[in-house]
């Protein structure tokens, strides 16, 4: 059995969201690219790329294999996990918070902070119910497998 280390687990999930996070962009522009003939598909992919990002979908392939059933109920395993990506993207909400409420130009001004707090509370909800599915998962996943060598 593998021994499980929480700083390598932490610093292993920071460079999988980054890189995570380029590879929806990168990916994305690149599909729709070649979806459009070239045309002005990149520019959609990358949109698309930013907002299907937050949702954490690729975390749950993440989750699946990294924390071993063992380790993955430990309050620092999955709050570490499901605040993971909230926590990378909380400076640039706030700088965008910051930013929207300090420059009175515009009378939207409560409704883009709402909109933005709002998407924080939505990638925690979703982080949370994807490491939920990962975890059953890989916990009936390792009972069936108790179950095969029995």
């Amino acid at each position: 059995m593998k021994r499980f280390s929480l700083p390598f687990y932490y610093l292993f999930f920071l460079i999988y969201l980054i890189g995570s996070f380029f590879l929806h962009l990168f990916l994305f522009g690149m599909v729709f690219s070649l979806m459009q003939g070239g045309s002005s598909g990149g520019l959609v992919g990358l949109i698309f790329g930013l907002y299907s990002f937050p949702l954490g979908l690729w975390n749950f392939l993440f989750f699946i294999f990294t924390p071993p059933v063992e380790q993955a109920l430990k309050p620092q395993v999955w709050l570490g996990s499901v605040l993971g990506l909230p926590l990378l993207a909380s400076p640039f909400l706030a700088y965008m918070i910051g930013s929207s409420v300090f420059n009175n130009d515009s009378p939207y001004m409560l409704y883009i902070t709402s909109i933005l707090l709002l998407f924080l509370l939505g990638m925690i909800v979703s982080n949370a119910i994807i490491y939920a599915l990962a975890y059953a998962v890989k916990f009936l996943w390792k009972k069936k497998q108790a179950g095969k060598k029995a």
